[in-house]
């Protein structure tokens, strides 16, 4: 099965302390959007871009790993996407929304923060960690720990989107991940 790795990170970003959780119906705003045609994203992953084309992404990603690929229950997985991005204004202001659609369940969760102060998540920059993205080579990295008890076996969608303040997205991509509940 074809596996989302943002979509995917926005799944495991929401199962964290996070600073804003909401909740939708699929029958409200919050649905998540399936992508015309599936481009995948460079990398050990089976995500795809959604929302703007990739050309139109300003955010270049190089490589995106999910470890393991597929993801187990009750393992920790390990996220990284390595990219470029240009000099923009409100980089260090741009914010990641996590979408996530589970197996027998009405709503879809929905998690956003300034990328910096995403729980989940965390930047690398020149063997710094920490802070927000900044012109140039930026790593962003994460990792959860799949508890099975705690989840519904079936098809999990995650989706993540950053964007800037203005609304430009920097990227968006998302997987769907086959996940198996209990112990």
């Amino acid at each position: 099965m074809k596996i989302t790795v943002v979509r995917f990170l926005l799944f495991l970003a929401l199962h964290v302390s996070f600073p804003t959780f909401v909740c939708g119906s699929r029958d409200g705003q919050l649905v998540l959007e399936e992508p015309v045609a599936r481009e995948r994203v460079p990398g050990d992953s089976p995500a795809y871009y959604t929302g703007p084309k990739k050309a139109n992404q300003l955010f270049i990603i190089s490589y995106f790993q999910m470890a393991p690929n597929p993801p187990t229950k009750n393992k920790r997985v390990f996220f990284y996407l390595e990219g470029y991005s240009p000099a923009l204004p409100g980089l260090e202001n741009a914010t990641l929304l996590t979408r996530a659609e589970v197996p027998d369940r009405p709503d879809i969760f929905e998690a956003e923060a300034k990328i910096s102060d995403f729980k989940a998540v965390v930047v690398r920059r020149d063997l710094s960690y920490g802070g927000p993205l900044k012109a140039g080579s930026n790593e962003v990295l994460a990792d959860f720990l799949l508890w099975g008890p705690a989840m519904h076996t079936g098809n999990h969608t995650c989706e993540a989107v950053a964007k800037l303040p203005d609304g430009r997205v920097l990227f968006s991509f998302a997987a769907t991940v086959w996940l198996e509940g209990g112990w």
